[in-house]
């Protein structure tokens, strides 16, 4: 019996490799097909060029295709630093890209104003640490005590996953995968089937998520968004723009989700803003803009300190204007610049002209 044991765990192992090689291999046809098959086609004198479609998606979010042009590798793809390093600066220029930081939960934290949404942003809390002390609270009380004030409880916990502690750490990964779920409008089936749980263990989560951790996100959901589209038989989303349907109740989780995906927009306005003032201030053959996805912008610039700094402020300010009537919580903007996409060299919001010297300088 011994022996078996040791054979079937060595033999598990080998499955493990196995199964993470095969991953890796399938992963690779996807990268192969679906971006460097398009990249090879749809190159011009070194330019990638496609059709990008304004406001072709029911979000007004845009579109595009031949190749598509808004399809990156998801960050913890092994292959995602090798497509972006395939965007390159000509020489005497840099890559810059910026970026709305949490533009989503932002804009949900402003359309409705729930305590413990903008509470995420206006107290600095970690949203995975505030998740697990509803979902989990006997368990988090097991590790700081009782509490009454969840907020409080979020910071005590956020401070032992800072300190390495394993059991806080579990808590916090474990909020993780239903809230992603809810917030994108799971109901208890789906979640019990993603989470490998009892459909009462679903539905407990599902009234903890609604009811209790955000209430005032079911509450925007249920009368306002569903009410309106009802009442009028479209929701609007901002800008004059609109998305309509007959049937409400079965469409509502993606007229809630336009409702918070449409303001992707801002990178767009930002991009016509930009260029305005480059053609106003005669800098407009200093910089190319190069593509925006959704809500990042990737610039071409020289590679010039006070020209990086122009870039710099225009960029972060356009990007960051408040957008509601009475916004709480704002927009915030983070910037790099390298010699390709990856743009691995941070640069501070309103960095001076030596500062980004200096920055250039460690770019090769």
């Amino acid at each position: 019996m011994y022996g078996f044991e040791n054979l079937t765990k060595k033999e598990l192992k080998d499955v493990k490799v196995l199964l993470e090689a095969l991953i890796d291999n399938s992963y690779s046809s996807i990268i192969k097909n679906n971006f460097i098959a398009g990249f090879d086609k749809f190159t011009v004198d070194g330019r990638l060029f496609g059709n990008v479609s304004l406001f072709g998606a029911k979000s007004f979010r845009l579109t595009s295709n031949s190749p598509n042009l808004l399809n990156q590798p998801s960050t913890g793809s092994i292959y995602a630093k090798a497509v972006k390093d395939c965007f390159t600066a000509p020489k005497g220029r840099i890559i810059y890209s910026a970026d709305l930081t949490a533009l989503e939960d932002k804009g949900m934290a402003n359309l409705s104003k729930d305590e413990n949404k903008v509470a995420l942003f206006l107290e600095n809390l970690d949203g995975h640490s505030l998740s697990a002390c509803y979902y989990f609270k006997p368990l988090v009380e097991e590790l700081i005590g009782e509490f009454d004030d969840p907020k409080e409880a979020s910071k005590l916990l956020k401070d032992l996953v800072d300190k390495e502690d394993e059991e806080a750490e579990k808590l916090r990964q474990s909020a993780k995968r239903p809230s992603f779920g809810l917030g994108y409008g799971q109901f208890p089936p789906g979640l019990s089937k993603a989470l490998k749980c009892s459909l009462s263990e679903a539905e407990e989560l599902f009234d903890m998520y609604h009811n209790e951790l955000y209430p005032g996100v079911t509450k925007y959901r249920e009368e306002y968004v569903l009410k309106t589209a009802k009442e009028n038989g479209y929701v609007h989303l901002g800008l004059g723009c609109r998305i309509y349907s007959d049937n409400p109740e079965s469409d509502i989780r993606t007229l809630v989700n336009a409702t918070i995906q449409f303001w992707s927009i801002l990178s767009l306005i930002a991009v016509n803003e930009i260029n305005y003032r480059g053609e106003k201030e005669g800098m407009s053959d200093r910089f190319d803009i190069q593509a925006t996805i959704y809500d990042s912008i990737y610039l071409e610039v020289d590679k010039d300190p006070e020209v990086v700094k122009w870039v710099n402020d225009n960029v972060i300010e356009t990007l960051c204007t408040p957008y509601l009537k009475d916004q709480i919580v704002s927009n915030s903007a983070k910037a790099a610049i390298g010699n390709n996409w990856n743009c691995e060299t941070k640069i501070p919001n309103e960095s001076s002209t030596d500062e980004i010297k200096l920055l250039l300088e460690n770019i090769k």
